[in-house]
């Protein structure tokens, strides 16, 4: 019962902010800052292209990786993530994974994305790699940063839809 009321909590936010989205510009040159706090995360490292599929898989691939860990500990965000290291770029610099909003204390494989101001920005499937490649400029430019990675958080905004919301980290809390 406490799952599907996190999981209807999660689809209600998930909702607000696709409602939220219809006033927002999908532009490869339009970004805001905003404060985010620490997010713990579970790393898919079997996924790691955005494709249909791959969003399809999502939901095994979690569970095959937590197979061996009480389900009830649990409870994620159920938007699809990918963060991009940018300081060794290769075959193998993305990586999907989901953000926890209740895990057990001992899960050594949960990293943490740092609390701090975020740049960010929302794009199409068509402006993903512009608005990577300006939005990492614009944070150089401008807040003189280089960010170690980029999120790729994937909003769904009707069947076989979405949009991207690039997110990168300019200083940490």
């Amino acid at each position: 019962m406490n799952k599907t009321k996190s999981q209807l909590r999660a689809l209600r936010k998930q909702y607000e902010n696709q409602a939220c989205l219809s006033d927002v510009p999908l532009s490869p040159t339009h970004f805001s800052t905003k404060a985010l706090g620490e997010r713990a995360i579970v790393k898919i490292h079997s996924l790691q292209k955005p494709s249909l599929e791959s969003f399809h898989q999502l939901q095994d691939a979690l569970n095959q990786q937590l197979e061996d860990e009480p389900k009830n500990a649990f409870v994620f965000d159920l938007r699809a993530n990918i963060m991009t290291t940018t300081s060794e770029p290769s075959e193998n610099s993305s990586v999907f994974f989901v953000v926890c909003e209740k895990y057990p204390e001992q899960a050594d494989w949960i990293s943490i994305l740092p609390k701090g101001i975020y740049l960010y920005g929302y794009c199409s499937e068509e402006q993903r790699m512009e608005t990577i490649q300006n939005i990492a400029a614009h944070a150089k430019a401008e807040y003189n940063t280089e960010i170690p990675f980029v999120i790729q958080s994937v909003i769904f905004t009707g069947m076989f839809q979405w949009v991207y919301e690039i997110q990168v980290l300019l200083t940490s809390a």
